[in-house]
């Protein structure tokens, strides 16, 4: 017993001297906002309707990492949700999305960024640090089976800190400017975004790395809350997908940046297997674009 009240102690003292410094920032760090840089988006624009668009097969997964999780709804998952800031796109400048503001450290690896605290996942709860934290500990298991993110979360991006509810800070493995340390941070497709902690708490964890042992198997057809304007709210399997949005009262509305976008209040995606045919449901007025991406239909069916 008396070792055991030591251990306790010791325990103690060290779980105080680890929140103090986890609390602790540098105190001659110049934070940026940069919040008044001009709109874009059309004030005239108007909420309402279905975008209607196409894919070519159904995918194999609702994970956005793992195996088979590269698919047609890649972008919807991670690539097109809010990161941490994003680039301006006439002025080039960084923007908040996540973050209302960032800092850099003297070393030129660190950058610290104070969370929006109106931020919330598609399910209402919260979007704070703990959420970065565990994003780190999501990303670097072996139970997602995705070697490309264990090794970038592990080398490129060395450490997240929690500095208080709202604050945390990105430690890199490399010296480099200020724009390139927000380039590696807030790049649409390296992942780094918050994970809902909350959504993946139970199961087994018998290698004590954070996430549930079968996790692949798990969370293969289940959706997880979203910070962005749509979640998924319909799932036809081999026909189609619907994200609807979130409502008026979506966090990001409260970003100047954000309002007067994400008007159409859903997304069908529908499985259509044939490009050809996919042209011929959009001249028919039945899918709201199409992407004429090589120069046979650009060029040659485009008249």
């Amino acid at each position: 017993m008396k070792n055991f009240a030591k251990l306790t102690a010791i325990a103690a003292l060290v779980g105080v001297a680890f929140s103090a410094q986890a609390q602790s920032l540098p105190a001659d760090l110049n934070w940026i906002t940069n919040d008044s840089e001009p709109l874009f988006a059309s004030s005239e624009a108007q909420r309402g309707g279905t975008l209607r668009t196409f894919m070519i097969s159904f995918p194999q997964t609702l994970r956005s990492v793992g195996p088979d999780a590269n698919s047609g709804l890649r972008h919807y998952f991670m690539d097109g949700a809010p990161k941490l800031a994003q680039r301006h796109p006439n002025t080039g400048k960084w923007i908040p999305q996540l973050a209302k503001s960032w800092a850099f450290s003297e070393d030129n690896k660190t950058v610290y960024f104070q969370l929006d605290e109106n931020a919330k996942w598609s399910d209402g709860e919260k979007i704070t640090a703990d959420d970065y934290v565990f994003m780190l500990q999501y990303y670097r298991s072996k139970d997602i089976v995705d070697p490309w993110y264990n090794d970038f979360f592990s080398n490129s991006i060395t450490n997240v800190t929690k500095i208080n509810d709202y604050t945390i800070s990105v430690e890199t493995d490399v010296e480099q400017s200020q724009d390139a340390l927000m380039v590696l941070i807030n790049m649409p497709s390296n992942g780094f975004q918050p994970r809902p902690e909350h959504f993946f708490k139970g199961g087994k964890d018998e290698n004590g790395d954070g996430m549930v042992d079968n996790f692949v198997r798990q969370y293969n057809f289940k959706s997880e809350p979203t910070a962005g304007p749509y979640y998924l709210d319909k799932v036809k399997k081999g026909k189609s997908v619907t994200f609807k949005h979130v409502g008026d009262d979506w966090w990001g509305y409260s970003n100047r940046y954000y309002q007067n976008r994400y008007n159409v209040d859903k997304i069908r995606i529908s499985v259509i297997r044939d490009f050809d045919i996919a042209l011929k449901h959009f001249e028919k007025g039945k899918l709201d674009y199409f992407d004429m991406i090589l120069p046979e239909y650009w060029h040659g069916k485009s008249d």
